[in-house]
């Protein structure tokens, strides 16, 4: 039993958006299609060569800087040209995944096929173009460029990277990430700040590395991953240390901390620098303005403002107070 938890007056439920092809005349549903993904998730040109015309469905929701959707629909594409990328800038990088269907993608000179199950990273500020050859249903991440870059440890010129289950460790880790997605789409009663994020860029962070390097030890890398999921979904308790994680996940101290240096930080160091984060988001997002400095960074695990007021400075360089206001600008 935990004696730790937010006060429910400053939860904030994720909002939800959606969209249906089905009740909007075909000869519409083009445009309508596309001025919804304007507005929700990034400039697009879709376009169908089915006979009904374009048929789609599309869940949104934001979980703190991650955007979330879920699109079902018949086979078409979406196409963002030069044109796209300057009328409707986005510095994000997307992943989608997909759960049922065959696709194909193309960016930068690459062609690459995707089968179910099968995911692609790319990054948004370049032309891209994504089809679907039959009825198809995927799961999209869009994160912040400066986030994913900051939290997976992969930088743009990497991009686009097919993430598929070539290995043992990438099927164990397309698993484990596809059922945090569906955890995300399926929880209406999903919160802004949930812990879903940080689990969400570090599992996406591992299969990244471990597919660029060509596999790695599963039980090595699975241990240190189920470590971090247990940090996010603790880091509002104070008295979480690398002990209880260790504790948590069945591994010894030392196994813990032989597992944390092979990332070039300790356990310690990872709590805090979760906590930074989360507290970092949490000052700059409007829903959260209703809270006082101090409540966020008690919410997100500092027992003292002065404690929180000098992590964030020697974090950002900015204090909780300048951070807050230049989110505002």
């Amino acid at each position: 039993m935990h004696n730790y938890k937010r006060d429910n007056t400053s939860m904030v439920l994720a909002m939800r958006t959606h969209a249906d092809t089905q009740s909007v005349p075909p000869q519409e549903r083009l445009e309508y299609w596309s001025a919804y993904n304007r507005k929700a998730l990034v400039g697009l040109r879709p376009s169908s060569l089915a006979q009904q015309g374009l048929l789609a469905r599309q869940v949104n929701q934001h979980i703190g800087e991650i955007g979330l959707a879920d699109i079902t629909g018949n086979d078409h594409f979406v196409e963002r040209d030069p044109l796209l990328v300057r009328q409707c800038p986005k510095d994000s990088v997307f992943t989608c995944h997909i759960k049922r269907g065959k696709a194909y993608f193309v960016q930068n000179g690459n062609v690459m096929q995707l089968e179910e199950g099968e995911m692609i990273v790319y990054d948004t500020r370049t032309p891209f173009l994504l089809g679907f050859l039959t009825q198809m249903h995927e799961h999209l991440i869009d994160m912040p460029i400066e986030n994913f870059v900051r939290r997976t440890g992969i930088s743009p010129p990497q991009l686009p990277m097919k993430l598929n289950a070539d290995y043992q460790l990438s099927r164990m880790l397309l698993s484990l990430l596809g059922r945090t997605l569906d955890e995300c789409m399926e929880n209406t009663c999903l919160q802004e700040s949930s812990p879903l994020v940080g689990v969400i860029y570090d599992t996406l962070g591992t299969l990244m590395r471990q597919q660029s390097n060509g596999g790695g030890n599963a039980t090595s890398e699975l241990s240190r991953l189920l470590a971090k999921r247990h940090i996010h979904e603790h880091l509002i308790d104070p008295h979480l240390t690398p002990s209880r994680v260790a504790q948590a996940v069945g591994l010894s101290l030392r196994q813990l901390s032989r597992l944390f240096s092979q990332d070039g930080t300790s356990p310690a160091a990872y709590i805090w620098e979760q906590r930074a984060m989360r507290a970092y988001a949490d000052l700059r997002n409007p829903a959260y303005r209703h809270l006082s400095i101090g409540e966020i960074g008690y919410a997100c695990g500092y027992a003292s403002q002065a404690h929180f007021s000098r992590a964030i400075k020697d974090r950002f360089g900015e204090a909780p107070s300048q951070v807050r206001h230049n989110s505002q600008d």
